[in-house]
């Protein structure tokens, strides 16, 4: 399974994406990401399906995960960090952590791991 793809999915899942009245389901946008365009700075952003908020969260979360993002996240960053750039209670690192360890099989992940795990080798 590709890791980028289980972390949109982990975040998707804690942002209320399977719940149809969420306002992250009714825009397309699993990751909630805003939109920084003048006139509608900070709102979220709407997408005309799903394969394209799914698109723009790959791509969003890849340039994060490798350390080339506005957001000021390196790939020494961990989750908890990730986690704070999209908003979301403290607390939430501990669900997506769960999730990822399911999702990936792997046990090792925790809230701690580096962003640079997600990025493919």
């Amino acid at each position: 399974m590709n890791r980028l793809e289980a972390l949109v999915d982990a975040i998707a899942a804690v942002n209320g994406f399977k719940d149809p009245d969420s306002p992250a389901y009714r825009a397309r946008n699993p990751l909630g990401l805003k939109n920084f365009s003048s006139g509608s700075q900070g709102k979220l952003r709407h997408f005309n399906s799903l394969l394209g908020g799914y698109g723009a969260a790959l791509y969003d979360l890849s340039v994060k995960c490798s350390g080339k993002s506005r957001a000021k996240l390196d790939e020494q960053f961990d989750l908890r960090g990730l986690i704070r750039v999209y908003s979301l209670p403290d607390q939430t690192s501990m669900y997506v952590a769960r999730f990822l360890r399911k999702a990936l099989k792997d046990d090792s992940i925790k809230e701690t791991t580096g962003l640079s795990y997600f990025v493919e080798q």
